[in-house]
């Protein structure tokens, strides 16, 4: 979704993205050492914004807590339900520090990535893991849709948008923000998302 976003952004504003695909731990580091121009998708946060300059968000994803089928909780989770359980999520993301901070009655685990969540979660070292809705959604559609249930709602909601180092490439901002702003009063962009919904799989 995000590269068919992005795409469709780029060639409004006149010019052609080239993706530079890196290991999730090595995203922030690319535009540091120059590989890129810029990120996409980058979740919007305080600390991001200490580092980065950011476009409008292009869209507005969400954290969602993903569990076993077979979990008596697994219909409408919530971290009420996950006191005393063990909860995973990457090391690299947005969430390490919120859930930390604001449920202290979880058991945190950090992976590498999102396989290594799924996989910890159908290995039952972990009793949820918390990823993107849409990303995680979608690689639960492909390998997981009889184990794992694609959760209904985000306890999270995270604007998702293109990030700069901070204090640089503002002519690209600016660019991709009247872009962005075009895509959305033609709708545009909500072409794109729904194009690109999670599965239901209840």
């Amino acid at each position: 979704m995000v590269v068919d976003l992005l795409r469709v952004c780029g060639t409004r504003a006149g010019f052609n993205a080239e993706f530079v695909a890196v290991p999730f731990d090595e995203v922030k580091e690319t535009i540091r050492d120059g590989r890129a121009d810029a990120i996409f998708p980058i979740g919007m946060n305080p600390e991001r914004r200490k580092i980065f300059d950011f476009t409008e968000p292009l869209f507005v994803t969400g954290a969602a807590l993903f569990t076993r089928r077979s979990d008596p909780y697994s219909a409408l989770p919530s971290f009420d339900d996950l006191a005393g359980k063990i909860v995973t999520t990457p090391r690299s993301g947005p969430l390490v520090g919120y859930i930390a901070s604001r449920f202290p009655e979880v058991t945190l685990t950090q992976s590498d990535d999102y396989d290594e969540s799924l996989a910890q979660l159908m290995r039952g070292d972990a009793d949820a893991a918390a990823l993107n809705l849409q990303v995680g959604a979608a690689m639960v559609a492909q390998r997981w849709s009889k184990s794992i249930r694609i959760p209904q709602r985000a306890f999270l909601e995270l604007p998702l948008a293109v990030a700069v180092s901070r204090g640089k490439n503002a002519e690209l901002i600016s660019e991709l923000n009247e872009t962005l702003e075009a895509m959305r009063m033609d709708g545009t962009l909500d072409e794109v998302v729904i194009r690109w919904k999670p599965p239901n799989n209840l």
